[in-house]
């Protein structure tokens, strides 16, 4: 499992740790194999964390629970190409708080691609 990391910052800030600011799932063929990390301070602390999906047409994805700081990226989230975006919700049954989006891209993948076709000859 390829493992992102997230920080998730008092106030509502996400940020990518060691990342120029989107995270990149590779191609769409890639699925099952990308997992985030996610480390939540100060508000965040003891909430229920969730990750809502959002493709890049704007519809929403299914969301997931964050378990154990970890959240797996769901299949659906590589299949489809282009810029996408998660947003994090945290809840203590009292509280709500919303992260900043944390964008996302996904590039198509085509094969045989012109340089396959070349390298098999």
């Amino acid at each position: 499992m390829i493992e992102r990391q997230i920080h998730l910052s008092s106030g509502g800030g996400a940020a990518l740790q060691g990342y120029d600011g989107l995270l990149r799932f590779g191609y769409t063929r890639n699925r099952g194999i990308y997992a985030l990390r996610v480390e939540a301070d100060g508000e965040w602390q003891g909430m229920t964390l969730r990750a809502f999906w959002h493709l890049p047409d704007g519809n929403a994805a299914p969301s997931t629970l964050v378990v154990d700081g970890l959240v797996e990226v769901p299949a659906l989230i590589t299949a489809v190409p282009g810029e996408g975006r998660i947003t994090f919700e945290g809840t203590d049954g009292t509280r709500t708080l919303t992260s900043a989006d944390v964008c996302y891209c996904c590039l198509l993948y085509t094969s045989p691609s012109p340089r396959d076709k070349r390298q098999s000859r």
